[in-house]
């Protein structure tokens, strides 16, 4: 939503060029009668994005987030999805180990980021990598690489406007009551302290590093 309200000049959150993800959208052909610029969010891996986007010099701004808090938010949120709800394990252990080994809807979290930053080497001026711990600790400077990346204005009184609009609170209260509000959960980083034991975290810092042992990825495990 951030990008949107940059493109527009607005810090009106109702203001929302498209609100959905891209791998619903059942034709893409649908799009052109979109006004440009267009916004679209979406949880694929760079492979299955639509090859144009980067020919025709769109851009792309790329979130990674600590997994052990993706892990945790994956779980609340695939065990309480409807439409996919009965397909997950409601035992966070096993729903751990099975995340972990790439079992679940988008496939491994490892191989998918990998994929990402070698991407964004290929094609940096069209590839941003932010880091969802930056968004939250540092957002006006966050929000000034996001305005010059994508050629817009850095008046800083306008992106603090913009910030505070999409903080994740008012977000949660403008989703309340909507068909998504279980979405919009915490949105803070840490809380997988209270749900990995000093098992699981010992066996997932295993895991990570032998998986990213050659990513120069910064991501920051809080």
């Amino acid at each position: 939503m951030k990008s949107s309200l940059v493109f527009n000049g607005t810090v009106d959150s109702s203001h929302m060029l498209i609100n959905t993800f891209l791998e619903f959208v059942p034709d893409l052909q649908e799009l052109e009668s979109v006004p440009s610029p267009r916004v679209l969010t979406s949880h694929l891996p760079f492979r299955c994005l639509p090859k144009e986007h980067i020919k025709n010099n769109g851009k792309i701004i790329h979130i990674i987030r600590d997994l052990r808090d993706v892990v945790v938010s994956a779980f609340h949120h695939y065990t309480t999805d409807p439409y996919v709800k009965d397909f997950v394990s409601t035992d966070w252990s096993v729903f751990l180990d099975e995340f972990l080994r790439g079992e679940y809807f988008y496939g491994s979290w490892f191989e998918r980021e990998k994929e990402w930053e070698e991407a964004a080497l290929q094609h940096p001026k069209s590839i941003l990598v932010l880091y969802y711990e930056d968004l939250k600790k540092n957002g006006p400077e966050t929000m000034t690489r996001i305005s010059s990346f994508l050629g817009l204005s850095s008046d800083p009184t306008f992106l603090q406007a913009v910030y505070d609009e999409c903080s994740f609170e008012k977000t949660q209260k403008l989703r309340k009551g909507t068909f998504n509000e279980f979405i919009y959960r915490k949105g803070v980083v840490g809380d997988w302290r209270s749900y990995f034991t000093v098992a699981q975290r010992e066996k997932f810092d295993s895991i990570f590093k032998e998986n990213m042992k050659d990513s120069k990825l910064k991501i920051q495990l809080s």
